[in-house]
């Protein structure tokens, strides 16, 4: 299946700095202003289906894109952001200074060790690649994913055959997009 991944537009400027997963936060005005720039560069792709994160900032651009190229849309709750659990919506400076001994656990380990009642990198990925595998079950074979960093990042690693742990050597800027061959393992 040929694959768009798409990164949603900018987020609000006021949750900078803070542990934003599955928190549902709005885009800011430059990303609500986006929307429709992007929307014009995506056409092109002449995808079959736009699936995309369930989360405001992703439902907000899936739809819009579907309707203007004339197909459906799902969305999916497996293709949010990573869930930061006790952490969500908290600073990182905060959840650093409460407990700097896990904190420094999880930075060295963010692929398999999770925050407080969250999930960890792999946990994501798993989720992330089973939507995909879903839609191309389905027959689909050319898709626009709209979400997040996290789970991008983590699709790109397996495309690349490269281990999670370089997810974060990927920079991937706001409305961004990468076009890659999803296959099903």
């Amino acid at each position: 299946m040929r694959v768009l991944l798409v990164r949603h537009t900018e987020t609000d400027l006021a949750y900078a700095g803070r542990c934003i997963g599955q928190t549902d936060i709005p885009l800011s005005e430059t990303g609500t202003s986006d929307v429709l720039g992007v929307v014009e560069q995506l056409k092109a792709f002449a995808p079959e289906l736009v699936a995309g994160s369930d989360l405001t900032r992703c439902a907000l651009l899936a739809p819009v894109l579907a309707a203007d190229c004339r197909v459906p849309c799902q969305l999916h709750a497996g293709l949010r952001e990573v869930d930061f659990g006790a952490w969500e919506g908290r600073s990182w400076d905060e959840v650093r200074a409460e407990d700097p001994v896990f904190f420094e656990s999880w930075t060295q380990n963010f692929v398999e060790v999770s925050p407080p009642s969250g999930e960890s990198l792999s946990q994501l990925a798993r989720r992330a690649e089973s939507v995909l595998n879903t839609l191309a079950e389905q027959g689909w074979s050319r898709a626009i994913i709209i979400s997040h960093a996290g789970p991008i990042r983590a699709l790109l690693c397996r495309v690349q055959g490269w281990s999670l742990d370089r997810a974060f050597e990927i920079p991937f800027s706001y409305g961004e997009s990468r076009e890659v061959d999803w296959q099903r393992k």
